[in-house]
């Protein structure tokens, strides 16, 4: 991690995107992506919206954080199982 950097996205530490498990091949768009997501705007974040709406284990390791279209089909999908 950059020491530039500082996240104040509380899932970050198990986070996979963060850890950079999921960007390994592509650190200059992974750097973007984490200062406008896990530093700054983490509420936007389509992983974290997954989290707090939907529960971890629906997170899927090809979601992006601006993938928001997606995050709110799994969402809307979860809640629909549910029945809520």
């Amino acid at each position: 991690m950059d020491i530039t950097m500082t996240p104040k996205c509380e899932y970050y530490p198990i986070c996979p995107f963060f850890t950079d498990s999921l960007v390994s091949g592509m650190p200059s768009t992974a750097k973007l992506l984490k200062e406008k997501y896990c530093c700054d705007g983490y509420s936007k974040c389509a992983r974290y919206q997954v989290m707090v709406e939907a529960g971890e284990q629906y997170i899927e390791d090809s979601l992006f954080p601006n993938h928001e279209e997606k995050a709110q089909a799994i969402i809307a999908r979860v809640k629909s199982e549910k029945g809520s």
